[in-house]
């Protein structure tokens, strides 16, 4: 419930960020890139040593995904975003239990994979 939850609003606050689906140093991540007077930052969102975590650097950054924050326990991450903007989450608990949370994505994102 906690990790709905927090996908919800993250997509809610950056709704005029870009947000996209990318891999973070070989980790599948959501990556919202946000351009302000101050320069281009990126959050990135992932899964790492069973954590869901969160690591919020400038664009270019030398980022890891052990500098990330952890938000909360999650074993996997899985996701999709479509060229109409549903972002399709699926994650699994430390339970083992996979849940699946459909997101309509406001911004013009983009779908990318490197």
């Amino acid at each position: 419930r906690t990790a709905c939850s927090y996908f919800s609003e993250k997509i809610r606050q950056n709704d005029h960020a870009s947000i996209n689906q990318m891999e973070f140093d070989g980790l599948p991540a959501l990556v919202l890139t946000e351009t302000t007077e101050a320069g281009t930052y990126r959050t990135y969102i992932y899964v790492y040593n069973h954590n869901l975590c969160e690591l919020f650097v400038e664009s270019q950054a030398d980022a890891r995904p052990s500098m990330g924050q952890s938000i909360v326990p999650m074993n996997a991450l899985d996701m999709e975003l479509s060229d109409r903007g549903l972002l399709t989450l699926t994650f699994t608990d430390t339970r083992k239990i996979s849940h699946t949370r459909y997101l309509y994505v406001h911004t013009a994102s983009q779908k990318e994979v490197s």
